[in-house]
């Protein structure tokens, strides 16, 4: 991309790119350079009024549109999102630290789900109920009305377009980026204003516990997703439940990738690297981040891993021979790189990576070289938590029934990786590892229409399908009386 980056410094509402109230900022910035490269605004309450204002009014005519006539215009947001695709991926890049191939893989796919959803739309319908010649009984699905979308820092403009599914549906929307990664989004909204009527969604950006706590604790919100933290995804579920309201929540995860000693091993080991998305600095929640070896089959798989660890170009996101970026900001960085000091404390063997690249490239920046850890134990801090960041744990098995045992003991359930080519075993491992999604002899692999979200503390609800349509929807029951009324 050869054109100086414009970075956006203002909110949607109402149709129009406004600055904060209180016209107090937030820096954004560059993970990679450390340098503040945008003021985006601060929201507050009096924000996510007006927000919330704006998509109330614009409700009522949004709703009444043809499935077709809200597909069109969805139709028409994916169309400009994909004539400004190299300006998107570049600012997020920019602002997240994702190597830009991965940007750019990003806004591809927001551009595949505003058009997968698009596409569905018009099975949103009810159903009729089989009575007596009498009466005539039947179900509609109606939108919510104003709901409230918060998004993550690692995927933002995959996030982002979340907004899809929920106003096909009617209703409409106040979204609120995280305060790390807010400007594609932000970008995004100046799309969004020239695409859609005014107030169908609006756009904040702010901090969780103003901004965001602000939508969903608002009467007139009546979902909420949410894709993030545990921690954040049950105060959230605290809220909602305030005020008896339903919520989408896409949580952490700590997943398991199971290598059997029958194995395609070359498989396996391209399966575990791919499964840690360091494309994504391991900044992603289906990252099979506890690697179950088999004893017989430790050695191999581990040269080869470590191998292919060390050879990451670690590098500047917008260089596009950069194959892993700098983690998204100092704390999480700084969050990381206590985990690499606790694995090391509590025994585990460091064997790639864990500290920052060499050389004067590196002197700034949030940069750490993808680490992998074996000897792990299963009660060991990395093998517990969710680090979310480029830290593989290698821990090893010879019993079965113990190592379902080990997969399932976390709170998690979000994902799982088998590498087996016993068929017998790799469905009983499907249907008893606890995890909304499991890959067997493949890495992670999205399919339109597949249902992705977690069980246990992972989450309620899902992507990427139908369902996430639906959930957008509640269910209304008609009965009607036929005939002569006396």
């Amino acid at each position: 991309m050869n054109k100086t980056l414009e970075f956006p410094d203002k909110m949607l509402i109402g149709g129009k790119c406004v600055s904060g109230t209180s016209g107090h900022v937030i820096p954004a910035i560059d993970p990679s350079t450390e340098a503040v490269i945008a003021n985006i605004p601060k929201a507050d309450e009096r924000d996510v009024e007006m927000a919330v204002d704006a998509a109330r009014r614009a409700l009522p005519a949004w709703r009444r549109l043809g499935v077709d006539e809200r597909a069109a215009f969805v139709n028409a947001l994916a169309a400009a999102i994909e004539r400004e695709a190299e300006t998107l991926a570049a600012i997020e890049a920019t602002d997240s630290g994702n190597p830009i191939k991965s940007a750019r893989g990003d806004v591809a796919g927001a551009i595949e789900k505003c058009r997968y959803f698009a596409g569905i739309s018009g099975e949103v319908k009810g159903e009729v109920l089989t009575t007596n010649d009498s009466r005539l009984n039947y179900t509609v699905r109606e939108p919510y009305g104003v709901v409230g979308i918060i998004t993550p820092w690692n995927h933002p403009i995959w996030e982002a377009v979340n907004l899809a599914p929920a106003i096909l549906a009617g209703n409409t929307v106040v979204l609120k980026p995280s305060e790390e990664t807010s400007l594609s989004t932000l970008e995004l909204g100046r799309l969004i204003a020239a695409a859609l009527p005014p107030g169908v969604v609006n756009i904040v950006s702010g901090y969780g516990p103003e901004a965001g706590a602000a939508i969903v604790r608002h009467p007139a919100v009546r979902r909420v997703a949410f894709t993030g933290g545990v921690d954040t995804g049950r105060e959230i579920l605290r809220m909602a439940a305030d005020k008896i309201m339903g919520a989408t929540l896409e949580l952490g995860g700590k997943n398991a990738n199971i290598v059997f000693p029958d194995a395609d091993l070359d498989a396996a080991v391209d399966g575990a690297f791919a499964a840690m998305n360091l494309g994504f600095q391991g900044q992603s929640c289906a990252s099979g981040s506890r690697l179950f070896l088999h004893e017989s089959v430790r050695s191999h798989v581990i040269d080869k891993l470590v191998a292919r660890f060390e050879a990451v170009r670690v590098g500047p996101p917008l260089d596009p021979t950069t194959e892993m970026g700098p983690l998204a900001s100092r704390p999480h960085q700084e969050k990381v790189t206590r985990y690499v000091s606790l694995g090391r404390h509590e025994g585990a063997a460091p064997l790639a990576g864990g500290d920052r690249p060499p050389g004067e490239r590196f002197s700034k920046g949030y940069y750490l070289r993808p680490a992998i850890f074996d000897r792990v134990k299963p009660g060991m801090a990395i093998a517990q938590h969710e680090i979310f960041g480029p830290v593989l744990s290698v821990l090893t098995w010879d019993d079965v029934d113990d190592l379902i045992d080990q997969a399932n003991a976390l709170p998690y359930g979000l994902a799982a990786y088998v590498w087996t080519r016993d068929l017998t075993v790799a469905h009983r491992m499907a249907r008893e590892i606890q995890a909304g999604t499991v890959w067997i002899n493949q890495g992670p692999v999205w399919l339109w229409g597949a249902p992705f979200g977690g069980h246990k503390q992972s989450g309620m609800g899902t992507s990427c399908c139908l369902d996430a349509l639906l959930e957008y929807t509640q269910v209304k029951n008609v009965n009607v009386r036929l005939g002569t009324l006396n």
